[in-house]
């Protein structure tokens, strides 16, 4: 048997990915700090993370223990 069974039972796009919204902003926040002490520009890190250039350079320099812990995200490890 395939799941779904049927396309009125298909949940794809409807149920919010865990790799969006929050979690992945702070995620998102800590790589463009990460990425930067290794010595790669705004437009390489943009790149790299999938972000544009205004949001790495609010966030590039910031102290990553300084960045809000959206919910459930006590054990994140980067990628």
């Amino acid at each position: 048997a395939e799941f779904p069974a049927s396309a009125s039972e298909d949940l794809s796009g409807v149920v919010a990915s865990a790799s969006s919204g929050p979690l992945q902003d702070y995620q998102d926040k800590l790589k463009a700090i990460q990425l930067r002490e290794k010595g790669l520009s705004k437009t390489e890190i943009a790149e790299k993370i999938g972000r544009s250039e205004h949001f790495v350079k609010r966030w590039w320099r910031e102290h990553p223990a300084l960045i809000e812990r959206p919910a459930g995200a006590n054990d994140v490890v980067l990628k």
